[in-house]
């Protein structure tokens, strides 16, 4: 009997290369809650360590202002603060020591970054013409500080969804340009009908929403006065997820290409009806229009709506947070309303917003508003514009420290 054995052989040898974590975390923004003051959202670059973003002695707001608790958010890349309240007016600037990501990388010693404090909204849209005004920010009942009990007309009328709301819309907040604002949150099972539709019985009027939207779903609605094949509605398109579709009867819909939402990401609309012709804009840019139409509301048996179609369903999966309709239409009536809705949500005090985050790659930074994107290799250094950024803008790490910022 022979027994047979094979050698074991060595390879030739073979470098292993391991990407190591070696960035560490970003201070990116810290926002005081609109509906809460003791509440400050922090935001950082890349997810961090429980164990030290939940210390509340990593932590220091000045101006006498006590932490008593930190929470991190569910994709760990934010951390909650319960804080004595911060009010409007005051500067206050958040401290952050020993915090680090899931590779043990701590971020800068003594970070520090100013807390974004709502300020009391003292801008008004124009009043002449105005038949309906819902703001997620005034005339909101939520007894438990989540559901709504009524959301109360604020254009002086007698419109309003007390007694009259389906499912269980919430009151809720929203991280937009200008900060954390409120709005009413719709779980595609909920809305408001809001009686009286004849004040709505329009053959002139002028919408202005800003809302957000799941844009994986389709047929949605923003605030409709309709029955069967009459009337209008302002959502999302039946058949394409994501597309607005500004509707009137006889049925014409109008759905243009250059309409198409980001994924719950909020935006300005505006729709407006007007000598037979319908337009409808996207964030102050005009996405389509047609013309030679009218606007036929089949007699009595409409129902004015805010976040679906009354019985016949097309419930919204997003945010409303403020809702302006108006008996006529005007390019001065547009231009007013839209600068009040943007100075409110969009625009920050140069109307600029910049975030960075972290990608598998390196960092991202994206930005709201139009500016040029600029380079340094030290804070106070040479700053050069990258012409050819555009929002977002990939960022590779190097091993040579890079600051940036956004020039208007």
């Amino acid at each position: 009997m022979f027994t047979i054995t094979s050698a074991p052989e060595t390879s030739n040898s073979a470098e292993l290369a391991v990407d190591l974590d070696q960035t560490a975390p970003l201070l990116v923004s810290a926002k005081r809650s609109f509906l809460n003051p003791t509440r400050v959202t922090v935001a950082f670059s890349e997810p961090v360590l429980d164990a030290t973003a939940t210390s509340t002695g990593n932590y220091a707001i000045d101006n006498g202002v006590n932490i008593t608790a930190a929470t991190t958010g569910a994709n760990r890349s934010t951390v909650v603060l319960t804080t004595s309240a911060l009010a409007p007016g005051p500067t206050y600037t958040l401290t952050v020591n020993g915090v680090k990501d899931r590779a043990g990388n701590v971020v800068a010693a003594d970070s520090r970054i100013k807390i974004q404090v709502p300020a009391p909204v003292t801008a008004q849209p124009p009043t002449a013409d105005v038949i309906l005004w819902l703001r997620a920010d005034a005339g909101v009942i939520a007894p438990d500080g989540v559901f709504v009990a009524s959301w109360e007309d604020q254009a002086g009328g007698v419109l309003n969804s007390s007694g009259s709301i389906f499912g269980s819309p919430q009151l809720a907040e929203v991280d937009f340009a200008t900060g954390l604002h409120a709005v009413i949150r719709f779980d595609g099972q909920a809305g408001f009908d809001l009686g009286n539709p004849e004040d709505l019985i329009r053959s002139e009027l002028s919408i202005y929403t800003v809302a957000s939207v799941n844009n994986n779903a389709t047929a949605e609605v923003f605030i409709a006065n309709f029955k069967p094949n009459f009337g209008f509605a302002l959502g999302i398109r039946d058949g394409i997820a994501g597309r607005v579709k500004w509707f009137t009867s006889p049925p014409q819909s109008l759905e243009p290409a250059a309409a198409s939402l980001g994924n719950n990401l909020p935006s300005l609309l505006t729709a407006t009806f007007s000598g037979g012709t319908k337009k409808l804009f996207v964030n102050g840019q005009q996405a389509g229009s047609m013309d030679n139409l009218t606007l036929d509301y089949g007699g009595s048996g409409t129902s004015l709506t805010v976040g679906y179609l009354g019985p016949f369903g097309q419930f919204l999966r997003g945010d409303i947070a403020e809702i302006l309709v108006y008996s006529s239409v005007s390019e001065a009536q547009r231009a007013a309303v839209e600068a009040y809705l943007t100075g409110k949500y969009f625009a920050t005090g140069a109307g600029l917003s910049l975030k960075i985050r972290r990608t598998a790659t390196g960092l991202e930074i994206s930005w709201e508003g139009t500016a040029t994107l600029q380079t340094a290799q030290s804070f106070s250094g040479q700053w050069q514009d990258l012409p050819d950024a555009t929002s977002p803008t990939p960022i590779t790490p190097s091993d040579q420290a890079r600051f940036y910022r956004l020039k208007k």
